[in-house]
C-alpha cells in the first residue's frame, strides 16, 4: 500500500511538474473555432516573427504591476488582410487567457483590433488558432486550401464576366 501512494504521489509530481511546459495559451470560456471560422472573421492573419516585447504597468492596483506585454511583430507571409506595413503592434493583456510569445519564433497568428482607443494596435484570441509555426501545420494547410478555393471561385467568376468559359 505504500508503494502505492508514493507511485501516486510521484505521478501526481511529474503531472504538475509538467504543466507550465504545456499550452502557452489557456482559453477559459470554452470556445474553440474552426480553423476556416476564424480565417473567415480574422481582418488579418500572418505568419510573423516577435521581434521586441515590453511590459506594462498601467495599473498601481494589480498585484505584480503588470497590466499587459506589447509586441512589436514582423510579418513575413500575409494570408489575409495583406498591408504596407511590416511591423505591427499586439496588445496582450496579462489575464488567464493570455497569448504570450517569445521573441525570436515565428508565430502563425489570427489578427483582431485590439480597441477603438488603440489604433493600430490587435490581440491574438488565445481560444483560436494561432501558434508558433512549429505547431501549425495542420492550421497552415488548411489555410492554404482555403486561399485556393476561393482564387478558383475568383478566377471562375472573372471568365464568366468577361465570356471565356
Amino acid at each position: 500500500m505504500k508503494s502505492h501512494l508514493h507511485f501516486s504521489f510521484w505521478l501526481l509530481f511529474v503531472s504538475l511538474m509538467g504543466l507550465p511546459l504545456m499550452a502557452s495559451a489557456m482559453c477559459t470560456d470554452g470556445r474553440a473555432p474552426a480553423v476556416k471560422a476564424e480565417f473567415l472573421i480574422a481582418p488579418k492573419v500572418v505568419q510573423a516573427r516577435v521581434v521586441s516585447q515590453k511590459i506594462l504597468q498601467e495599473d498601481a492596483e494589480d498585484p505584480e504591476g503588470i497590466t499587459a506585454t506589447e509586441y512589436i511583430i514582423q510579418v513575413d507571409v500575409w494570408y489575409k488582410g495583406a498591408s504596407k506595413k511590416r511591423k505591427l503592434l499586439i496588445r496582450d493583456e496579462n489575464t488567464s487567457s493570455r497569448f504570450p510569445m517569445d521573441s525570436g519564433v515565428s508565430y502563425l497568428l489570427f489578427l483582431t483590433p485590439y480597441r477603438l482607443d488603440f489604433p493600430g494596435q490587435y490581440f491574438v484570441d488565445s481560444c483560436g488558432n494561432s501558434a508558433s509555426i512549429s505547431e501549425s501545420e495542420a492550421t497552415l494547410k488548411t489555410i492554404k486550401r482555403l486561399q485556393a478555393t476561393a482564387e478558383k471561385k475568383a478566377g471562375n467568376i472573372s471568365s464568366k464576366i468577361s465570356g471565356s468559359q
